[in-house]
């Protein structure tokens, strides 16, 4: 049954991204191109505290609706009304500290994108019990549905502001307008939750969402701190490009993990008394991964600089080395957030709480050193400081998952060695086509990364393939 769910969840939810990536990833890469590397630096800063804040907002009451055992209406009224409370109190907290902010960074923009991007937490505290209601129920056609029109929505509106020359607003306005139209569609869709404005009786949602938001705050801080340092360090422009091109090698990931957490959260807390279960779909998931991201991932940093030149244009060329950089140590960062959510879904968010204070010590110290050198110095920074914290709470974390580390191992082995010969052989072959266009570069260089690869994974792990046609199969007929 749980196989069953998850296959459909995995099918509708794999649409949906199709088709809504495929419009806003376009109008993102096209967005770029009309926009100058300053107005993503600005953006990325107001980001980093509008992030922190969404966290505490959230306080995990979504996640604690989804993986509760048992749940009574009168509960969900009340952690509907304590999320539109903790929201409209963390927007009204990010509005007065953005002069501050503006101040802080010599740049009053800052301030004011902060103050106006927090009108996402109100659409974001009104959702929070809707959408957990429709993960619970596993109902990912219509999770599916309210994401593809929101995120499509946010990217046409953003297009058409920094068409009509709004500059960096359209990076501000077009998340706004997402996130209101993908609220209503979830109130449509789930239906209303009457909020009642007491606390009495969500005690333990109010616990297990308290040790998840301090780990999620660690995660946001994480993954924000190297633009907070930076920003204090390197100007504007050098962070933009730093900031686009961490983007640009991270926009696989987060699609491919939306996904997944969106499928797998639910599925995991139905699975928590069956751990054999568990195990043999997370060593399955493992090697179905690696198999799949690591030629996209690597392959990406292989052709780093002809796919700046081609996509971004001339005046983003500073952004390659960053982006050869940030794309190799993403898979580390992949399989830490896979490792995350089946935490969170065995209800061990002391663990995970753990864990991400020690990614975020080691990512302030690398990003510290890392931004002495500029927009390279923090991409190494940062994927230095990820490969090594998912070595560092690897051992924690499988005490808990308790997954067979032979088994793992052998689910990797291929797909790295694959990885590898593609990495090198894109590398010698460039040289042979030296003097060719740029686009035309691309194409052959892709070509040859993905026959080597493709080439290299059969003789070593054929099973990859196998594995692939059955949860095809199984998402097909699901």
């Amino acid at each position: 049954m749980n196989v069953r769910f998850a296959a459909a969840g995995l099918k509708w939810a794999s649409i949906a991204k199709v088709i809504g990536q495929g419009i806003t990833w376009v109008i993102t890469l096209y967005v770029i191109r009309l926009l100058d590397p300053s107005d993503y630096g600005a953006t990325a800063l107001a980001a980093v505290f509008v992030s922190l804040l969404s966290s505490v907002a959230d306080l995990g009451l979504g996640a604690s609706l989804v993986q509760a055992r048992n749940l009574t209406e009168d509960e969900t009224g009340r952690v509907a009304a304590a999320s539109i409370i903790l929201n409209v109190t963390c927007a009204i907290v990010i509005a007065a500290g953005s002069p501050l902010l503006g101040w802080i960074y010599e740049d009053p923009r800052i301030g004011a994108i902060a103050a106006t991007s927090a009108l996402t937490l109100l659409f974001n505290g009104v959702a929070t019990v809707p959408e957990s209601l429709l993960y619970r129920d596993m109902r990912f056609k219509r999770l599916a549905l309210a994401d593809v029109v929101g995120a499509v929505t946010g990217s046409v509106t953003t297009l058409l502001m920094a068409l009509s020359g709004m500059g960096v607003w359209s990076l501000v306005f077009g998340p706004i307008a997402g996130a209101m139209i993908r609220t209503l569609i979830l109130i449509k869709l789930s239906g209303w939750v009457r909020p009642k404005f007491a606390l009495r009786g969500i005690a333990a949602h109010l616990r297990f969402g308290g040790a998840l938001t301090a780990g999620r705050l660690a995660w946001q801080a994480s993954q924000q701190c190297d633009v907070l340092i930076g920003g204090r360090i390197v100007s504007e422009s050098a962070l933009g490009l730093y900031s686009v091109s961490v983007h640009l090698a991270r926009m696989p990931l987060s699609k491919v993990m939306g996904i997944i957490n969106q499928v797998a959260f639910p599925a995991v807390a139905r699975m928590q008394a069956d751990r054999t279960e568990l195990t043999l779909r997370m060593v399955e998931a493992i090697g179905l991964l690696s198999f799949l991201a690591l030629p996209v991932l690597w392959g990406l940093s292989s052709v780093a600089q002809e796919a700046v030149a081609v996509v971004l244009g001339e005046h983003w060329t500073g952004a390659t080395l960053p982006l050869q950089v940030a794309a190799l140590a993403i898979p580390a960062q992949l399989f830490s957030n896979v490792f995350s959510t089946a935490l969170t879904g065995l209800g061990r968010a002391d663990v995970e709480l753990r864990n991400m204070l020690c990614t975020l010590g080691l990512t302030v110290t690398a990003v510290a050193i890392g931004a002495q050198m500029g927009a390279p110095g923090l991409a190494i920074g940062w994927s230095a400081a990820a490969v090594v914290g998912l070595a560092l709470n690897l051992k924690r974390t499988n005490r808990v998952i308790g997954l067979p580390v032979g088994d793992c191992l052998r689910s990797l082995r291929g797909p790295l060695v694959a990885g590898i010969c593609m990495y090198g052989a894109v590398t010698a072959f460039r040289s042979v086509l030296d003097g060719v266009g740029d686009v035309v570069r691309l194409l052959c260089l892709v070509g040859v990364g993905a026959t080597v690869y493709a080439t290299v994974v059969t003789v070593l792990s054929p099973g990859n393939w196998t594995l692939l046609r059955r949860a095809a199969r199984t998402v097909r007929t699901a």
